[in-house]
């Protein structure tokens, strides 16, 4: 018997849940600053970088009691957890890789936007949207962007143009 570890993504039961995205359209300048941060292949950095910036924006608009309460409350879904054990075998092996090959086949036929997002982010940029403070999900990951050190400039040039 094998356990999954707990941060393993499991498929969410028929019908399958989307996943959560945005469409961002970011201006040139930040398209060729994120480019030059090429180390790690620029899809999987383009998109930690705004995942990054965008964690940082909103954990700078919590106060502190609201950063251990949502603390707290991950890490007790981490310990609450458990995924059930498996038996080692190929039938099991077969099995996830045909239930893999369906979310693929049925997540090609959805629409779904350019940037994928942690459901948290998701909320976090609906909420700027709703709020009227950002017209759309390009704006926010802009003023998220904006907060790096490594973007100063970034709107500058994109406005310039």
């Amino acid at each position: 018997m094998i356990k999954i570890p707990k941060n393993t993504i499991t498929l969410a039961p028929r019908p399958y849940a989307l996943p959560a995205s945005v469409d961002v359209f970011l201006p040139l300048s930040y398209l060729g600053r994120l480019k030059r941060e090429e180390y790690i292949g620029y899809d999987v950095c383009a998109l930690t970088l705004i995942h990054a910036a965008l964690y940082k924006m909103r954990r700078s608009e919590m106060t502190d009691d609201e950063l251990a309460a949502e603390s707290a409350e991950l890490s007790q879904k981490w310990e609450d957890n458990t995924e059930p054990e498996h038996e080692d075998t190929d039938e099991f092996w077969e099995a996830l890789a045909q239930k893999c090959e369906e979310h693929t086949a049925w997540l090609k036929t959805q629409k779904i936007g350019n940037t994928l997002l942690p459901d948290i982010l998701h909320e976090y940029v609906q909420q700027k949207i709703e709020s009227g403070h950002f017209r759309d999900a390009t704006e926010v990951v802009m003023a998220a962007l904006d907060r790096l050190p490594e973007y100063a400039g970034c709107r500058t040039r994109a406005s310039a143009k």
